[in-house]
């Protein structure tokens, strides 16, 4: 007897020890299908560009040379200096340039910026950059000037150029791929930027110094389907659909650089690989980090813009209430590997409330301008940390009366005055005319009073009289 109860509950410990190690398993296969790959190159960052997340860092805010990415700042400002895009550049012996790519540029060549901008952001030619930096600056050095000057505006305060194409072994002339976000988000905004960087291959027609020229892209991620590459232990080719550019670079101490775009199913992914020491690592990253990411995240419509939060009070204003909405409305970068955010919430219905939560503030004052902060939306990112979206009033809403201050406004104010004397104003009318009335029947009353009582004493004085 006391047998079998041993080897019952021997069976019962060996049980619960199993299902406790398949338990641990699972766990681990888990988070193994949704760790992220190993990348070759020393600075790497991916990320959500319509929300902003960042999915994958590695060194990203060391600085580092950017060689021929600096060309992505190049773009920039031609695009945004000159308003047509065909008008007629000719090449000094300023614009030179004949060292790495180039278009072998002759003096007094005519070509347009057009084709120098297709050429520089497709094939990274150098002459091209300088070409365009003295043509859109006046010289190079001033072109460099506004180069810097526009990475300080837009916040990326860890760059710093020296040239326009980047052909520079100089520490000096240097960003980090946190800075790279930046520039590549900005340039990514520029109208004609990501349709230039699309493209596999450029032409040239014949100038009046060269015949027809055609130049494929330095970024094997747009066209290559017969070089190997590896990723993940897997052989495969560069060529991976949906990429939109953006540019590639290559010096000494730059190593093999690389930002690349990729949009698929409404998620848009940026790539930033830095200082590889082949010439396909940075391939392979990017082809492993978008894989990775598309595996395991999707870009979810948490709110939609201009959705209404509910009323916000506000203390002395001519509106004590007044709607509220979230203008911007909240994209997310969503874990669907099965991950602390989950799955669940679709961008047709907005996303599910309990995944956000609307804060309206309670010592709002006025008076309100359109577009004033009134509370926000909270919710969680991907990588778990809260975020906030604002909450704004669409209205002005000036300063009411004293009575504003406890919350009733000027229209319930007047309108519970008019009220009050809609009512009050026939009340009052009809008692002063009944009062009038009643004053009217006690005159009578006295002057018939006073009548019969002079009467009485002449009747009286009468008859003393005939005595």
């Amino acid at each position: 007897m006391q047998n079998k109860r041993a080897r019952r509950l021997l069976a019962a410990v060996v049980t619960v020890l199993l299902a406790v190690m398949l338990a641990g398993m699972q766990t681990v296969a888990s988070f193994a299908a949704s760790a992220p790959p190993e990348t070759q190159c020393d600075g790497v960052l991916l990320y959500d560009q319509k929300t902003g997340e960042v999915l994958y860092e590695k060194n990203a805010d060391e600085p580092m040379t950017p060689a021929s990415i600096t060309k992505i700042m190049t773009a920039v400002l031609v695009l945004e200096n000159v308003e047509n895009l065909d008008e007629e550049v000719t090449i000094t012996e300023e614009m030179l340039f004949p060292l790495g790519n180039n278009m072998d540029l002759q003096v007094g060549e005519v070509l347009t910026v057009r084709q120098l901008l297709n050429v520089l952001l497709v094939y990274s030619a150098n002459d091209a950059a300088v070409a365009l930096a003295v043509h859109v600056g006046g010289s190079e050095q001033a072109f460099v000037d506004m180069m810097n000057a526009k990475a300080a505006e837009i916040g990326a305060e860890h760059t710093h150029y020296l040239c326009p194409n980047g052909f520079s072994e100089s520490w000096d002339h240097v960003t980090t791929p946190r800075d790279l976000k930046i520039i590549a988000d900005y340039a990514c905004g520029v109208e004609g930027f990501t349709d230039i960087t699309s493209q596999s291959s450029v032409k040239v027609p014949a100038t009046n110094k060269h015949e027809a020229r055609e130049y494929k892209s330095t970024n094997q991620l747009l066209y290559d389907d017969e070089t190997t590459i590896y990723v993940n232990g897997e052989e495969r080719t560069p060529k991976y659909d949906g990429v939109f550019g953006i540019k590639t670079g290559m010096m000494g101490n730059a190593g093999y650089c690389l930002v690349a775009g990729c949009e698929r199913d409404g998620m848009r992914l940026v790539a930033v690989c830095l200082r590889g020491d082949g010439e396909l690592d940075r391939f392979e990253d990017s082809i492993a980090l978008f894989d990775w990411a598309y595996a395991n995240y999707e870009t979810v419509q948490l709110v939609e813009p201009g959705m209404k939060c509910g009323k916000v009070k506000v203390r002395g204003g001519h509106k004590v209430k007044m709607n509220a909405y979230c203008e911007e409305g909240v994209l997310v970068t969503r874990d669907i590997s099965g991950g602390a955010a989950g799955a669940d919430g679709t961008a047709e219905d907005g996303g599910n409330e309990e995944d956000y939560e609307i804060v309206l503030y309670e010592d709002v004052e006025a008076p309100l301008a359109a577009g004033d902060q009134v509370g926000y939306i909270s919710y969680v990112k991907a990588d778990g940390t809260e975020a906030q979206a604002p909450v704004v009033v669409r209205e002005d809403d000036r300063e009411g009366g004293p009575w504003t201050k406890i919350y009733i406004s000027d229209f319930h104010f007047w309108a519970g005055v008019i009220m009050v004397a809609i009512v009050a104003v026939p009340l009052l009318l009809g008692s002063l005319a009944r009062r009038k009335k009643g004053r009217r029947g006690q005159t009578r009353s006295q002057r018939y009073a006073q009548t019969s009582s002079a009467g009485g004493r002449r009747r009286t004085q009468k008859k003393r009289r005939r005595r």
